[in-house]
């Protein structure tokens, strides 16, 4: 991983050089920069788990709200294309503003035969979620319809078949998910959401400040 200091310095690099008319013109950097953004405050994150225990502390407090609990997704949509290369391989996404999950498949060749049925990964202190598919139980004509999500004290997460419905053809694929990682259980959303907003509130402060 890059160091802060070498991302913050690209960060100003760049913002100086959109203020430029041919660079305004013709380059990708206002995007570059979105992605620097991104690439900023993950490293932020990390750093401040490692040396500021205010952030710390509140970071593991959400992860004992969702450790060791036992909830469900819904697979809100499907999507159709060609076998390896079009499988659901990676579902990636984050608790939103109300405190409910939504994921979003990544695709990449994969040696699976039929759609994933197992996934893991991790959900961590921001509700950010990641898994991975490692196993395919699914018969050629299914796709999964419900996920049974399984998470452990570490906030690692699986990911489970459920339901499943047949599908008109081969092809089809999960596109979109969405599920409740509180079981319905207020107090720990709210808590949860309150936390986040503190933890990103401090990232916030650690950005570099462009004029």
């Amino acid at each position: 991983m890059r160091t802060l200091e070498s991302i913050q310095a690209d960060i100003i690099f760049l913002s100086k050089e959109k203020d430029n008319f041919f660079t305004r013109l013709f380059s990708s950097t206002p995007g570059r920069i979105i992605e620097l953004r991104i690439e900023e405050a993950k490293a932020i994150d990390s750093m401040l788990l490692e040396k500021n225990d205010e952030y710390k502390k509140i970071a593991e407090s959400n992860i004992d709200l969702l450790k060791d609990t036992n909830w469900s997704m819904k697979v809100t949509e499907h999507t159709h294309g060609g076998r390896n290369l079009s499988f659901t391989t990676e579902i990636v996404g984050e608790i939103e503003a109300k405190g409910f999950a939504y994921g979003n498949r990544v695709t990449g060749y994969t040696l699976l035969s039929k759609n994933p049925s197992i996934y893991t990964g991790k959900i961590d202190h921001l509700g950010k979620i990641s898994v991975q598919a490692i196993d395919s139980e699914n018969a050629s004509f299914c796709v999964p319809k419900t996920l049974k999500c399984f998470t452990n004290t570490f906030g690692e997460l699986r990911i489970e078949k459920d339901e499943e419905e047949g599908a008109l053809t081969y092809d089809t694929h999960i596109k979109s998910v969405m599920g409740d990682p509180f079981n319905g259980n207020q107090t720990k959303r709210s808590a949860f959401i309150k936390n986040r907003q503190r933890l990103l509130a401090i990232i916030s402060d650690n950005k570099i400040k462009i004029k």
